[in-house]
């Protein structure tokens, strides 16, 4: 092989000092001689082990492929043009995709599926991201079946791959509904969500960790369920001892209150309902302030900071000013 194209080089040198005028062959001649201006292309990396079955991909999600057009197909950027209609047969062939190049044919059916699933063609949002990212990831596996010892583009690949995986993660974070609507739509049926708790279970240890953890979750049911019957059993009972204490600490309010009832007229009754409900209401708002205490104080807290922050400040320019008039004298 090396020797075929130092041959060659040494063929296309000799032509080109032939044709070339006689004032610039000896220089053409000196570089081509000696300083080998055809040497790095003998140091370019060769992939010796080129891969001879045909890659799949089966880590991804999908495995659909790109379905190019008919060649026969017009444009539809062209039969939206007002003097279509009025052209020949044969200009309305030249407008079809086998007078275009693949390039443009890609981008007709992507900005026809970002249409399709509700997008404008220039949104650069995560949904239409993906939707990009999907058809232009099928157009490269098609190429690879057709040149499946090509490493560059199997690389290509991957990292395609590895994109829109993140996209999706994120897709499925902000936006949960427009995330299934897509995958239903690109057909991507093949979506993992990682588990940061699935461990492999070949291991000894892990395995006596998921034990432990099942076993730990139905200890919990167990006991809820004990707390569940046991709030049933007891639910009555409560509430009748609830009922009896109330009703002591009413007596005990109509006894009290018996002078003021006989001052205003009103029933001893009354007046102790009114002071016991007086009473809840007190002993409601105060465990609400000592309930709310430590997360108002923990909302106010960045402001005692700054204020803190702001007193050391000035004290500090104080001290400055200070040393500074201590100079001057």
């Amino acid at each position: 092989m090396v020797y075929v194209l130092t041959t060659a080089f040494r063929f296309i040198a000799s032509a080109t000092i032939r044709v070339c005028p006689l004032s610039l062959r000896a220089d053409l001649h000196s570089s081509a001689s000696s300083y080998r201006w055809y040497k790095p292309y003998f140091y370019r990396k060769v992939f010796t082990t080129l891969p001879t079955k045909k890659e799949y991909f089966t880590h991804d999600w999908e495995h659909l492929l790109y379905e190019p057009s008919n060649p026969e197909t017009i444009s539809p950027v062209a039969e939206q043009l007002p003097e279509f209609q009025k052209l020949d047969e044969k200009w309305k062939t030249m407008l079809s995709y086998q007078f275009r190049t693949k390039e443009e044919e890609f981008t007709d059916q992507l900005n026809a599926k970002l249409m399709e699933l509700g997008y404008h063609p220039t949104e650069i949002s995560t949904g239409a991201t993906v939707i990009r990212l999907t058809m232009l990831l099928r157009a490269k596996k098609r190429t690879a079946v057709e040149h499946p010892r090509n490493p560059c583009l199997r690389s290509a690949i991957r990292a395609l791959i590895r994109t829109r995986q993140r996209q999706l993660r994120l897709l499925r974070a902000t936006n949960m509904v427009e995330f299934k609507r897509l995958i239903e739509a690109l057909q991507i049926t093949g979506y993992e969500h990682p588990d940061p708790y699935k461990l492999p279970d070949t291991d000894p240890v892990v395995k006596r960790k998921l034990a432990t953890r099942s076993e730990c979750y139905q200890m919990r049911l167990t006991k809820l369920a004990k707390l569940k019957m046991e709030f049933v059993t007891t639910e009555k009972a409560f509430y009748k001892n609830k009922e009896a204490k109330i009703n002591k600490m009413l007596q005990d309010l109509t006894i009290l209150d018996e002078p003021y009832s006989e001052a205003t007229g009103a029933s001893n009754l009354d007046v102790a309902q009114r002071r016991l409900e007086a009473l809840f209401q007190e002993v409601i708002k105060e465990r609400q302030n000592e309930t709310l205490l430590i997360p108002e104080s923990d909302r106010l807290e960045w402001y005692s900071r700054e204020a803190v922050g702001r007193e050391r400040y000035a004290a500090r320019l104080a001290e400055k000013a200070r040393k500074q008039s201590l100079r001057k004298r």
